[in-house]
Formats: structure tokens, C-alpha cells, sequence
């Protein structure tokens, strides 16, 4: 029998591992012409160059101060995606 402070623990783990994959930020750079964003985090941190995806074969991309969605890779190097605007 699992010990229920086990599913606990595993449960937070598992939170914590998807906080470090799903990240909401500001844009504070664009390059339209490699189609990546650099975002700021809540806790003042730079992300990365982040590749913007293409929604509905449209060539959209996030203006500066606009928050978006962002997804990392698990275990990656900063590598990601902006998912859209929120």
C-alpha cells in the first residue's frame, strides 16, 4: 500500500517538473526574421532565444511587453517555444 505522504511528495514533484516546462512571461525582444522572442520571467530572469510557433498558417508574433505562454523542453537547455498570448 502507498503511503499517502509518498503521493503527496510525488505529487509535488511532479508540480514542480511542470512549472519548469510551462513558464508565463513578458516579451522583452523580438527577431522577426528567425521568428524568436526573448522573455522575462516573474523572478527577473532572461529566457533564452524562444521560437515562436505558427498559429493557423498565420506569421504571428508577440510584441514586446505582451505576456505569452512559453514550454521548455524537460531537461533541456533553455530551448523552448512560445505558445501564444494570454
Amino acid at each position: 500500500m502507498v503511503n499517502t505522504q509518498e503521493q503527496i511528495n510525488t505529487l509535488r514533484q511532479d508540480v514542480t517538473e511542470l512549472q519548469s516546462i510551462i513558464r508565463i512571461g513578458k516579451v522583452t525582444s523580438r527577431n522577426t526574421d528567425s521568428r524568436t522572442v526573448k522573455v522575462s520571467w516573474s523572478n527577473g530572469a532572461q529566457s533564452a532565444s524562444l521560437h515562436v510557433l505558427i498559429h493557423d498558417a498565420e506569421e504571428w508574433m508577440p510584441e514586446v511587453g505582451q505576456t505569452v505562454a512559453c514550454l521548455h523542453r524537460p531537461g533541456g537547455d533553455g530551448d523552448g517555444y512560445i505558445l501564444g498570448a494570454l
